[in-house]
């Protein structure tokens, strides 16, 4: 027992240690942000800071979002992009999570703005699965509730439209988890993230021709479909499929 609890303490003692380092050298790039060279060194260093505690087992929104932030103001788009679908694993309805994400996707460098629209990927979220998501369990109490009032009123008067009402009630509770469970999963969503620029390919070699004429970028989305051996192969937002090498394609 003695040992577990000491074992937490350093856990929690090398956290705090690299929150502070975080923290540290996030303010001195917002300080040296007249000298550009200078500040994307520092929010470098707070962003490896952030990962590291990641590494060691943190995880949660705050923790994703502040490593994003410093990693888009380090100039890594990629690495941004990452971070933040981390954390909307953890929050899927926050503003600033999706707010950094779609900044970070503005920065990153396609060849050319047709490739930009083909290949950018935007959020599929409709104002109306958002609101499913929210409040999927206040509005389906309030439905099974009302339910069972109805049920309840039935039971003591025995009137035929307080059952219709209870059993129309229950099916609308049914049909909302329903939406629920389809509205909230993650079909819009990228599955991988491009982490160093790399040709897309007709095979899982080089020596397969080339699926696209220019490289993807690094913070290129796209949809892992399955592995063989040490490449993966993709699905890119324009439809189009290909295989890229394991190592330059990175799971959030």
């Amino acid at each position: 027992m003695n040992a577990l609890l000491f074992t937490l303490a350093l856990f929690a003692t090398a956290n705090a240690d690299l929150q502070q380092r975080a923290e540290s050298a996030f303010r001195m790039g917002i300080e040296n942000r007249n000298d550009a060279k200078t500040a994307r060194a520092m929010f470098q260093q707070a962003a490896e800071a952030y990962a590291a505690m990641r590494t060691q087992g943190a995880d949660n929104a705050e923790l994703h979002q502040n490593e994003g932030n410093a990693r888009v103001l380090a100039g890594d788009a990629a690495g941004a992009i990452l971070a933040y679908h981390r954390g909307l694993r953890h929050d899927p309805n926050s503003g600033e999570l999706r707010r950094g994400l779609h900044y970070a996707r503005s920065r990153v460098a396609f060849a050319t703005a047709d490739e930009q629209r083909a290949l950018g990927v935007a959020d599929s979220r409709t104002w109306g699965s958002r609101l499913i998501h929210g409040y999927r369990f206040h509005i389906l109490a309030v439905l099974t509730s009302l339910g069972s009032l109805a049920c309840i009123a039935w039971f003591l008067s025995r009137r035929h439209r307080w059952l219709a009402a209870g059993i129309g009630l229950f099916t609308a509770a049914g049909i909302w988890t329903a939406a629920s469970v389809w509205t909230t999963q993650d079909r819009g969503l990228p599955h991988a993230v491009v982490v160093r620029s790399s040709f897309l390919r007709k095979g899982n070699g080089v020596s397969f021709p080339l699926q696209r004429d220019l490289p993807l970028p690094a913070g290129t989305e796209a949809k892992v479909r399955f592995d063989r051996g040490s490449w993966k192969q993709v699905e890119l937002a324009d439809g189009s499929v290909g295989w890229l090498p394991a190592n330059a394609v990175e799971i959030p």
